[in-house]
């Protein structure tokens, strides 16, 4: 349900929606919000994607990696429909349009809300699989989110599979070439 009302452009949630979706009463929801220890804020509500990684946390969904996809491509989709990354303890947190481009499908993510996404779930792998001349700005720009981020420690890794290659001094970068 909170991925749901992600996907929908929002990244707060007040407990009365919560309640409404889940079938139960507003103040059940922030008495089990509370016990997890998340705090939520009066005419603000709750961060969704804090939500999210603390219940998974919980139900013990947290795997060794997580990975964002940047592009709905069809190379974009086969590698979010494929079962090999959730099989080797990747797990795909969601899947952004491009830069500038329109969501395609209902569960991509806007690009307008990665800064906020990327901020608060900190994936290990980000895949660009969108256009080539995005490529650049998407890499420059997890970097920057990337040192951004608690300690500075980098451990966020790009993989490309744009047909330009990537470099970067901070980052490690993979570039997959189907051409190739």
């Amino acid at each position: 349900t909170l991925i749901d009302f992600y996907g929908k452009d929002k990244t707060r949630i007040s407990s009365e929606e919560l309640a409404s979706a889940l079938g139960i009463t507003p103040s059940q929801v922030r008495a089990d919000i509370n016990a997890i220890g998340c705090q939520g804020q009066r005419s603000y509500g709750y961060g969704i994607p804090t939500l999210y990684k603390a219940i998974g946390e919980i139900l013990q969904l947290s795997d060794k990696f997580s990975a964002i996809i940047i592009g709905e491509t069809n190379i974009g989709r086969a590698i979010a429909e494929t079962p090999v990354f959730t099989k080797r303890g990747v797990k795909l947190l969601g899947v952004f349009s491009d830069m500038g481009e329109e969501k395609k499908s209902t569960d991509a993510l806007s690009f307008d809300v990665l800064d906020t996404f990327f901020r608060e779930l900190r994936p290990n792998i980000v895949i660009i699989a969108g256009k080539s001349e995005n490529a650049a700005f998407i890499a420059e720009k997890i970097e920057t989110l990337t040192a951004e981020a608690e300690n500075g420690s980098a451990t966020t890794e790009i993989w490309n599979f744009t047909d330009v290659s990537l470099q970067s001094a901070k980052l490690k970068i993979k570039n997959f070439h189907l051409s190739d």
